[in-house]
This record gives structure tokens, sequence and C-alpha cells, in this order.
């Protein structure tokens, strides 16, 4: 994650190069975006699920430094590589259960307020809203689903950085969870009261759609 924040902070220096950029009350840009998205559950000590982030955005311009954007998109995310604590039938005492792989197929939605610190530098957050359509967990080599022991709607508030050159949009955004993953007694006894934990950069192409 450190790596990816790196990044995002040495672009910065490149967009001193870019000429300002002037724009017009209810300007109207469209972003087709593409990238990853980072994500683990906030218990069982699993490992960081790297998956797909496809979708795009229209942003509308109030003056040079203020807009909103309407952001949706199709990700995966869940968890690799976890664990819980099993009572043995024999010894009654607690053992590791797993490895597990998590992994959940979500359609996003997203209401951002972008404030632009500088020419092609700006800051949002907002809401986001994540319906999940798919979730199933592999174990033993079999998968099973497990999509009605979890919460199908997830509410979380975004904080990103975006970076403009040119046409190109670098954004670098985490979601500050607010609900809980699972819904049923089995699933909380599996995964713990967690949250999701989720990190995601995306590149777009900008497209100039009204004035």
């Amino acid at each position: 994650m450190k790596k990816v924040f790196l990044l995002a902070l040495m672009l910065v220096a490149t967009i001193s190069t870019v000429s300002a950029q002037q724009h017009n009350l209810w300007e109207l840009w469209a972003t087709p975006k593409v990238g990853a998205a980072y994500s683990n559950f906030t218990t069982n000590g699993g490992k960081w699920l790297i998956g797909p982030r496809v979708g795009g955005d229209a942003e509308v311009f109030f003056n040079n430094h203020v807009s909103l954007t309407f952001d949706i998109h199709y990700s995966r995310i869940g968890s690799k590589n976890a664990f819980y604590p099993l009572e043995d039938s024999e010894t009654g005492k607690l053992v590791n259960s797993g490895p597990y792989n998590y992994h959940m197929d979500v359609l996003n939605t997203q209401y951002l307020g972008k404030y632009y610190i500088a020419n092609g530098i700006a800051l949002f957050s907002g809401i986001h809203l994540a319906r999940i359509l798919n979730a199933k967990y592999d174990f033993d080599g079999s998968s099973h689903a497990f999509k009605e022991q979890i919460h199908r709607g997830l509410v979380s508030i975004p904080a990103g950085l975006a970076l403009s050159f040119g046409r190109l949009q670098l954004e670098a955004q985490y979601d500050f969870s607010l609900n809980k993953v699972p819904k049923t007694a089995k699933a909380k006894s599996i995964l713990g009261n967690c949250h999701m934990h989720t990190v995601s950069l995306t590149l777009g192409y900008r497209i100039n759609v009204l004035w």
C-alpha cells in the first residue's frame, strides 16, 4: 500500500508542468476508468486480495475549485488465506481452520465532492454504497456461496486524491467502512464483527461532454 501512495505523491511533481485549466459553471466531464481494488477483512488475519475495478464517472464543475461527481463501477473484494478458530471435537481445544479465500462481486455507486487544491490536484470525499451481487469462499478445493450470510449492502466514506495530467486522471482512494460484513450468527462466528478494508487505484481518460 505504501508503494501505491508513494507513486501518487511522485506524480504530483509532474502536475506543475501542466498549464492552468479554467472550468465553466456546469462544465461536464465523463471519465471511463480501470484499475485495481485491494481489500481485506479487519479480522481473521487474512492477506490482501487484489481484484479488478472497472467503471466510470460523470463530473460537473461549479468553478475552478469545486465539482460534484457521480461514480459507478464494478469491483471484486474479499480476503485470501484467512483462518478462524474451530473447536476440535476430540480434544476440545481451539485449532485454526483454513485457509479460506473469500471473494465478492460488488456493484458500487459513489457520490463525491471534489476540491481542487491546485491545478490538476483534487481531494475528494462523499458516500460510497456497495451492493454485493455474488459472494463465495474457497476451502479445501471446493467453492461455497455465502451471500445469504452477509449484509447485501455496504456503506463507507471514501477519501482520496485525484491527479490529472492532460486527459489522463489517476485516483487513489481509501474507504472507511461504516457497517459490518456478517449478518447471521454463523457468519459472525467465522468472520467476527469484521469490516472491509478497501484501497483502490484507478486510471481514467477524461472526456469533455459539455462546455
